[in-house]
C-alpha cells in the first residue's frame, strides 16, 4: 500500500518537470552560474546515457555515491517478499522510469554534487580556503579533515574519481554528499534509529526531512539575504553581498 501510495504521488512527468527545474536552481544558487555551467557537458552526457558519466573520471555520478536511480525517494529499495510485491516493485520501478522521474532525479542529484566539486576544486587551487571553509560540503569537518578534504579535491582534479585513494576517496565524496545534504537530504545518519528500523517511519521522516531542509534554505538563507538587502540598501557592501 506505501510503495503504491508514493509510486501514484511521485511517478508523474509533472514531478520529473519540477526535478529538472532543480538542476539548474539549486547548484546555481549554491556554488553560483561558473561551476554550474562547467557540469552543463558531463550533465548532458549522463543525462542521454548514464553509463557514459560512469565512466567519465572527472563526473561524479550518483552511482559513486549510492544513490542511484534504483533508490529512488527511497522507496525503490524497499522490496517486499511475496510474489505480489516483487510485482509492484518491478511495475513501480518501471513507471519511475518511464515518466522520467527517476532520471530527472538523478540529474537533479549530480548536478549539485558536480557544481559544488567544480566551485570546491575552484577554491581550493585559488588557495581561497576562507570561502571554501563556508561552503556546504565542508560542514562538520575538523580543521584535519577540511585540509585532507582540500587535497582531496585537487587531486581529483589532477587524476579523477578512479585516480583516488580509498582515503582520498572518502573526503572526496563526503565534500560532495555534504554538499548535496542542503537541497537532496540524501543521508540518513541523521534519522533517528526507531525511524530507521520501519520502513513507513523511513519514508515518512524522508519525506518530512526534505521539506524542512528545503523550507530552512527558503526562509533563512534566501529570506534572511533578502531581509538584509532590504535593511541595508544594495548600495551598500552588505546589500550587495546579501
Amino acid at each position: 500500500a506505501r510503495k503504491a501510495a508514493s509510486t501514484a504521488l511521485l511517478a508523474n512527468p509533472i514531478n520529473a518537470i519540477l526535478n529538472l527545474a532543480e538542476t539548474v536552481t539549486a547548484p546555481i544558487y549554491q556554488n553560483g552560474v561558473k561551476a554550474w555551467a562547467q557540469t552543463l557537458p558531463g550533465l548532458v552526457k549522463s543525462g542521454l546515457m548514464p553509463k557514459l558519466g560512469q565512466k567519465d573520471q572527472k563526473w561524479l555520478s550518483a552511482n559513486d555515491l549510492g544513490v542511484s536511480d534504483d533508490q529512488f525517494a527511497g522507496e525503490l529499495m524497499n522490496a517486499g517478499q511475496t510474489t505480489m510485491s516483487k510485482w509492484l516493485g518491478w511495475a513501480s520501478q518501471g513507471l519511475y522510469k518511464y515518466t522520467g522521474t527517476s532520471g530527472s532525479h538523478r540529474m537533479t542529484q549530480e548536478a549539485l554534487g558536480n557544481s559544488a566539486v567544480k566551485r570546491g576544486v575552484a577554491l581550493a587551487k585559488s588557495g581561497n580556503l576562507n570561502k571554501l571553509r563556508k561552503h556546504k560540503g565542508m560542514n562538520g569537518l575538523t580543521d584535519q579533515e577540511f585540509n585532507r578534504t582540500v587535497e582531496s579535491l585537487k587531486r581529483f582534479d589532477e587524476v579523477g574519481v578512479d585516480g583516488l585513494s580509498e582515503l582520498e576517496g572518502g573526503y572526496f565524496r563526503n565534500f560532495a554528499g555534504t554538499a548535496m545534504n542542503e537541497w537532496q537530504a540524501i543521508s540518513p545518519m541523521s534519522m533517528p534509529k526507531a525511524f530507521l528500523d520501519n520502513p513507513n517511519g523511513r519514508v515518512g521522516y524522508s519525506m518530512l526531512s526534505y521539506m524542512n531542509i528545503n523550507m530552512n534554505n527558503v526562509i533563512y538563507d534566501i529570506g534572511g539575504n533578502l531581509k538584509d538587502v532590504a535593511k541595508y540598501g544594495l548600495n551598500t557592501k552588505e546589500g550587495q553581498a546579501a
